[in-house]
């Protein structure tokens, strides 16, 4: 389970980086994306404790 989120974790901080560099303006949906990573950075340390 560990290994699960924290696979999640890189594809959508990966994912971010990405979405980042082709909309730029759209900060709406950066903000979004941001507050999903993290929500599962969260889980991943409540999983760890």
């Amino acid at each position: 389970m560990k290994l699960t989120f924290r696979i999640i974790a890189w594809v959508a901080l990966s994912f971010t980086h990405v979405i980042g560099s082709i909309q730029i303006f759209d900060t709406n949906y950066i903000a979004y994306i941001l507050g999903f990573v993290g929500v599962v950075i969260l889980y991943e340390r409540l999983l760890m404790s």
